[in-house]
């Protein structure tokens, strides 16, 4: 999966929920976030994620159970959602941010976190309600218990909601994460390098380079949750 700096400015911009106040300038980045999203339905990952979530939404729509369970659930997930967008705006400087200032890397390093535990994680906790409203159970190892609720979710690790995935054919989602990099920056264990790159899971990362690549992920993830038919199901549902 590739992408360009350009795509993944305007994409940081979008996820973190920034209001542009010139008129232009907004136009201009919802060009190149269209030109994301087209570049992403070219993507192999695209196509099967598309084939995986077609049955679903099918499944979903035929199921008043699975109605129910959405209607009651996915407020709390979209208004969680865009909590995290505002936290995130006071970081949104640092993605643009040019050099090799330690400073500077780790506020990219903060923003790649902050993406990755806010607009990655909702929208892999929109995954798994809707495989859980048609009957999947995901069992949380931290309270012995399956998960009902957003709650419930958050208190899985991403480590598990992965595996549930890949369980159910989504090992798209997983192989395209770098998990053991997240995992090093929350735990802050990594070194910054002189040359600004990244030590850290017995590898050397390039920040930018990893942001672009979760960006792209996620821009696959809404685009198939658009094209399958289950933003138009959960607006439905929301009314």
């Amino acid at each position: 999966m590739q992408t360009d700096e350009n795509l993944n400015s305007a994409f940081h911009k979008w996820s973190l929920g920034i209001i542009l106040d010139v008129e232009e300038e907004r136009k201009k980045d919802l060009k190149i976030l269209d030109a994301l999203f087209e570049k992403a339905k070219e993507s192999s990952e695209y196509a099967d994620l598309l084939k995986l979530m077609f049955p679903l939404a099918a499944a979903v729509k035929d199921s008043d159970i699975a109605k129910r369970f959405l209607r009651e659930r996915i407020p709390p997930l979209i208004e969680k959602f865009d909590k995290n967008r505002a936290r995130m705006a006071l970081f949104e400087g640092y993605s643009k941010a040019k050099g090799k200032d330690p400073v500077i890397i780790l506020g990219k390093l903060f923003v790649y976190l902050g993406i990755f535990e806010t607009s990655l994680t909702d929208l892999i906790n929109m995954i798994l309600m809707i495989l859980m409203s048609i009957g999947h159970d995901f069992y949380v190892e931290r309270t012995h218990e399956y998960a009902q609720t957003l709650k419930d979710l958050d208190r899985a690790s991403l480590h598990e909601k992965l595996v549930f995935l890949d369980s159910h054919g989504f090992q798209t989602i997983s192989k395209n994460l770098n998990t053991r990099l997240r995992n090093k920056i929350a735990h802050m264990d990594f070194v910054i390098e002189l040359d600004g790159k990244i030590s850290a899971a017995g590898g050397k990362f390039d920040i930018e380079d990893e942001s672009i690549k979760i960006t792209f992920v996620i821009a696959i993830i809404i685009g198939v949750m658009q094209s399958s038919g289950f933003v138009e199901i959960l607006r439905e549902l929301r009314q």
